[in-house]
């Protein structure tokens, strides 16, 4: 039986399962992409839970492609045990499973925070000093490349969600990148070392930017009044309902972050150099 990767997502204990014919050549590559989030710490309400379980599997041509959770996990004579859920997550490709395989554990590792983080759809990371801005953005709006680029000069911490305790420490998530590549038709899991992104640090958040990339101009950060920031956070949020008092939190942290606005950019390398200035100035 070839060997689990064992990751931490968001603070939560995940095993990734290799299965099927091909398990070696998966493990190889879910061990590559994931090698950031090995051994990094567990929140304190998920180090005492069973790990969640991912099993992945690279299919021969013919099979159905699968993505299936086994509400009761079993055990391995074959008998029901309910300490958690089992997803099977099968492809025909190696890319399109590495791809598949993030989307699972996202989803999974954000479902096992709900009540407990706010969380964002979006990019974090930090400087030197360990202040932390997280990029919040829907999908295809530019928060990888601004992370692939940022990352080479300030800690990579997440490219997809971000995740924070409730005195804005920092969750990290440094999963693989997912890079867009238009003439596959598909996004390519890129491990962060291939980047060269810098590694996870300690940080606190002390900034809340919207994402607005342009065809043209310079970059340039714009005050966006109260109650157009809420509804922007809030439709980029994960699990907000399921915290107390959603809103006002929301409110009450736009408001005391020293760093808040939306970015308007069209290249990542002039939005980089005005981010950085800016953080500067944080306290």
């Amino acid at each position: 039986m070839t060997e689990a990767v064992d990751i931490t997502a968001l603070g939560v204990p995940v095993r990734l399962e290799p299965v099927g014919p091909y398990a070696d050549e998966v493990r190889a590559a879910l061990a590559r992409a994931w090698s950031r989030c090995v051994g990094l710490p567990l929140l304190p309400w998920a180090a005492v839970r069973d790990p969640l379980v991912i099993r992945a599997e690279l299919l021969d041509e013919g099979a159905d492609e699968r993505d299936d959770t086994v509400h009761a996990r079993l055990t391995r004579s074959g008998e029901s045990a309910l300490a958690g859920e089992v997803s099977h997550v099968g492809r025909h490709r190696l890319d399109s499973l590495l791809t598949a395989v993030t989307h699972e554990v996202t989803v999974r590792a954000i479902d096992a925070n709900r009540g407990c983080l706010l969380m964002f759809h979006a990019a974090v990371l930090a400087d030197g000093a360990g202040r932390a801005i997280a990029f919040i953005a829907r999908s295809g709006t530019g928060k990888t490349t601004l992370t692939a680029e940022l990352g080479q000069q300030w800690h990579y911490l997440s490219d997809e969600t971000a995740a924070f305790m409730d005195d804005g420490t920092v969750v990290p998530y440094p999963k693989p990148l997912s890079m867009s590549r238009p003439a596959v038709g598909l996004k390519l899991e890129t491990p962060a070392d291939d980047l060269g992104l810098l590694g996870v640090a300690p940080a606190r958040l002390v900034g809340l930017v919207l994402l607005d990339r342009r065809a043209s101009g310079p970059a340039r950060l714009v005050d966006v009044p109260a109650p157009q920031a809420l509804v922007a956070l809030a439709a980029e949020s994960s699990g907000l309902v399921d915290l107390p008092g959603p809103l006002r939190r929301l409110a009450a942290l736009w408001a005391a972050l020293p760093v808040t606005g939306r970015l308007e950019y069209a290249e990542a390398r002039d939005a980089v150099r005005l981010v950085r200035d800016v953080a500067s100035l944080a306290t």
